[in-house]
């Protein structure tokens, strides 16, 4: 891309969106699916599911995955070993 004329920050602001956009249809899909796998629990009685404990398992699933704050990257290991292979 940067052939093309992008220039870096261009191409990181790109790369980052992607990976937001994807982490979001991730988590929406998995939130499906799992609705779906719990439909007959829920189905049966709604007060026996636990929707507090799911509730801070997808919140801190999110806080997991969300840009640490001061610019530093993503969350994880993951990333740092990206952004390195860049330079």
């Amino acid at each position: 891309m940067r052939t093309l004329g992008f220039y870096r920050p261009a191409i990181a602001s790109l790369v980052l969106s992607e990976n937001a956009a994807l982490l979001v249809a991730g988590l929406l899909s998995g939130c499906l699916a799992a609705l779906v796998a719990i439909a007959p629990a829920i189905a049966a009685d709604p007060m026996a599911v636990p929707w507090r404990s799911i509730a801070i398992t997808l919140l801190a699933r999110i806080i997991h995955t969300a840009p640490i704050e001061g610019g530093r990257g993503w969350a994880g290991d993951g990333h740092d070993a990206l952004c390195t292979s860049w330079a």
